[in-house]
C-alpha cells in the first residue's frame, strides 16, 4: 500500500484465484476501483504464481509495482510501472530463487528501486536493483 500525490491511498496485492498477475486498487469520487495487471511473461510460465507485491510512487504520480513471479525453479522479480495510460512490465531479475520479500522506492532521480533476497546459491544474497531508465542493474548488498 502506498499514497499518491494528492494523500489517497492505493493498494496493490497478489490475487491467488488469479494467476499471473496482481490487482491494483484505487479510491476515486469514494469508490474504490479495483483492476486486474496481467504479466504476459509470468502467465506464460507453468507455475504462474504471483506474490511479495510492493508498490510505490514517483514524484511524477505514477505507480510502480514489484513482486516475484513464477513458481518451482524458475522465479523472475518483475517491475510494473504505470506510464499515465498503460503498465509497462520490465524483468529487473530472472532466473532466480527469489524469497517473498522485497521492497520498492523511488530514488531521487525518480526510478524505482528494488531490493530482494536471492537463494540461487546456498547462502541468502541481499541484492539491490536500480532502473536508470533503460535498464534494470543490480548488485549484491551481502552473501552471508
Amino acid at each position: 500500500m502506498s499514497f499518491d500525490s494528492e494523500g489517497q491511498p492505493r493498494i496493490a496485492i497478489a490475487d491467488y484465484p488469479l494467476w499471473g498477475g496482481f490487482k491494483f486498487a484505487s479510491i476515486n469520487d469514494s469508490k474504490w476501483e479495483v483492476e486486474f495487471i496481467n504479466d504476459p511473461i509470468i502467465s506464460g510460465l507453468d507455475n504462474n504464481s504471483v506474490d511479495g507485491v510492493s508498490l510505490s510512487y514517483s514524484d511524477s504520480g505514477f505507480p510502480a509495482v514489484s513482486y516475484r513471479g513464477g513458481g518451482g525453479e524458475v522465479k523472475l522479480i518483475q517491475c510494473a510501472q504505470f506510464n499515465g495510460q498503460t503498465w509497462e512490465i520490465l524483468t529487473v531479475d530472472n532466473d532466480i530463487k527469489a524469497y517473498y520479500e522485497m521492497s520498492i522506492d523511488h530514488g531521487p532521480d525518480d526510478y524505482p528501486s528494488v531490493s530482494y533476497i536471492d537463494f540461487t546459491t546456498q547462502n541468502a544474497t541481499l541484492k539491490y536493483a536500480k532502473f536508470d531508465g533503460n535498464n534494470w542493474n543490480s548488485e549484491t548488498i551481502d552473501s552471508d
